[in-house]
């Protein structure tokens, strides 16, 4: 049996492949049908596909909003295109418990308005971070308002 450095790299392994077969075989839903905001993992897994395809920062926010996912392929998609795109992972580990990962999606809240890609006291990602129980559960999000807010723009 193969031994990787982090005991989650093996689920990662096969998450990724997955996603790869599905995006192949053309079963991602197309970018019309919802991206980012949508409440369709396929269609949040396409997004994220694309933004990392295309090397788009501009995506960073929804990026970090993606790790709360309830969806284990989104949050894998998600803090593999942002250690692309950003050269870190500020901790966050896929297999860690949700309160392990909280902290570590805190530190990329911080480091994104440190580096101005999350603007201060912004959408979804900002209430989950604080704890608000509204958005922490995905209600009072853009997402499950059926809105396309992005995460960084002030409410």
């Amino acid at each position: 049996m193969a031994r990787y450095p982090r005991p989650d790299m093996g689920r990662t392994r096969v998450a990724a492949a997955l996603c790869l077969l599905l995006g192949a075989l053309g079963c991602a839903p197309s970018p019309e049908r919802g991206g980012f905001a949508s409440a369709d993992p396929g269609a949040r897994l396409y997004a994220i596909t694309d933004a990392a395809r295309s090397h788009d920062r501009s995506a960073l926010p929804w990026l970090v909003d993606s790790l709360w996912s309830e969806d284990p392929a989104v949050r894998f998609m998600a803090i593999e295109t942002l250690r692309e795109l950003t050269g870190t992972d500020c901790g966050y580990r896929l297999g860690d418990p949700p309160e392990l990962r909280a902290a570590a999606i805190e530190r990329w809240v911080a480091l994104g308005r440190s580096e101005g890609w999350i603007a201060p006291a912004s959408g979804p990602t900002e209430a989950r971070v604080a704890g608000s129980p509204e958005t922490a559960s995905g209600h009072g999000s853009a997402r499950s308002q059926g809105t396309s807010a992005h995460p960084s723009a002030h409410p």
